[in-house]
């Protein structure tokens, strides 16, 4: 994570006891829990949406590092993070960009990028949106995509 005062995000609020945190602390542990100030978070969805936000935190790395041809971006990864934000495109309807903001505001992009989907060459028996996240991220960073290795 790069603080940026001026920068924002999109995610999913999800709700959490705090007893449950020393367990979600272990599962995510090569991250740093980062309180988020609830001001400046937007609900998005209107009123249904769950209303106003008590606390907030953020799991964020605080040694980004490069990918490279041994630590390369997963596909599969992106597939799961971009089906999560279609669920969410779903719930808030029409004109909502939320896969497109998540591509925006995602940096680090490289050309080591493996394709280690379980049938690369026919990615919609198992990835049914295979075809809808690949035209997004061909548009977000063309290059890189260009440069995917099937593994």
């Amino acid at each position: 994570m790069t603080p940026d005062a001026g920068a924002s995000l999109n995610g999913v609020l999800a709700p959490v006891a705090a007893s449950e945190l020393p367990e979600l602390d272990r599962r995510e542990s090569g991250y740093q829990r980062v309180p988020v100030d609830p001001g400046a978070i937007e609900v998005l969805g209107g009123a249904d949406a769950g209303g106003a936000v008590d606390a907030a935190v953020v799991y964020a790395t605080t040694s980004p590092i490069e990918p490279t041809s041994d630590l390369p971006i997963l596909q599969s990864y992106l597939d799961i993070c971009l089906e999560g934000c279609f669920e969410v495109e779903a719930m808030l309807g029409p004109g909502s960009n939320f896969a497109q903001d998540f591509l925006a505001t995602t940096h680090g992009w490289s050309r080591h990028w493996v394709n280690d989907r379980l049938f690369p060459r026919a990615p919609f028996r198992y990835v049914p949106q295979a075809g809808r996240i690949d035209r997004l991220l061909r548009d977000r960073c063309p290059a890189e995509f260009d440069a995917i290795r099937i593994e």
